[in-house]
């Protein structure tokens, strides 16, 4: 899988988390992606982040251009 992950902390202490997973691999299809999105959430520096208090939307999915 090859992309990248953000936090960004707004001022209002919101802490926004995206996922950017480069299109083109095979072996990842659509579906997959919400499981991708999910498992990015257990990297050390991402759950440090957001500790243990964190509520999450429901991933959503959109095509860049």
């Amino acid at each position: 899988m090859l992309g990248y992950a953000t936090l960004i902390k707004h001022p209002n202490d919101e802490l926004v988390y995206c996922v950017y997973l480069v299109p083109g691999n095979p072996k990842v299809a659509p579906d997959d992606l919400p499981q991708l999105h999910d498992k990015m959430l257990t990297d050390q520096f991402i759950s440090k982040a957001l500790g243990n208090d964190f509520k999450i939307e429901r991933m959503k999915a959109g095509v860049v251009i």
